[in-house]
């Protein structure tokens, strides 16, 4: 019965140490410009940016169609078409 404490004292001691690790460790590893629409408090968007692909079993599995590129473009704002699919494979 002292396992218990000593993984709870240890997960305990780990939590602390991330959360003590400095926030600002990280680097980038390519030069890149400065965002144009930085804003340090965000900017929440609304909608509909949640797509399962053709790669995702389940959405395969009942017939979605949608690629991986289709669903990038969907999120950069672009008309995304969905099932059901007419005779000819296009979306309705």
């Amino acid at each position: 019965m002292t396992s218990r404490p000593r993984r709870a004292t240890g997960a305990l001691a780990a939590l602390l140490l991330a959360l003590a690790s400095p926030l600002h460790a990280f680097e980038r590893s390519e030069p890149r410009e400065p965002c144009a629409r930085f804003d340090p408090l965000r900017q929440p968007f609304y909608g509909d940016l949640h797509v399962h692909t053709a790669l995702s079993f389940h959405a395969n599995v009942i017939g979605v169609r949608t690629t991986p590129r289709e669903a990038n473009r969907f999120a950069r704002g672009e008309r995304l078409g969905i099932r059901p699919y007419d005779a000819e494979g296009r979306p309705l």
